[in-house]
């Protein structure tokens, strides 16, 4: 379960490594990703590492990496870019790679402003039934 904050960004900005709810780009629907590049700023993927503006960017947390196209020509999600993001866009990255469709797959790659509906400000962890 999420907790999220729709008025976050009325007075902050959007920042890399936030996980935002946002307005699916192809599907309408709400989905949650985590913003990993920002407008103006290159974004290369390689064997599963990203990197921005030719700089390896060092992620602080857990992810769940993606098969290489060796292993699955279906979804080849490891590898990626270099891509370009526009001004006052977002480049969207899901925590489970392997089974996410996020900005690698969008016909459009990044997000704007206003598709992001909110800030996820708290993961409550399932709780276990016995």
């Amino acid at each position: 379960n999420l907790v999220s904050d729709e008025s976050y960004y009325s007075t902050k900005p959007v920042q890399r490594f936030d996980i935002v709810i946002f307005e699916h780009p192809m599907a309408g629907f709400k989905s949650v990703a985590r913003v990993i590049a920002l407008g103006g700023e290159t974004i290369t993927i390689k064997k599963n590492k990203i990197f921005i503006n030719d700089k390896a960017v060092k992620e602080h947390l857990k992810t769940r990496p993606c098969p290489d196209e060796e292993v699955d020509r279906f979804l080849p999600c490891a590898n990626f870019g270099p891509y370009r993001v526009p001004e006052n866009g977002f480049f969207l990255l899901a925590d489970n790679r392997d089974e996410s469709e996020d900005s690698r797959l969008w016909e459009q790659h990044a997000i704007s402003r206003r598709q992001i509906l909110g800030k996820v400000i708290k993961i409550v962890p399932k709780r276990k039934t016995t």
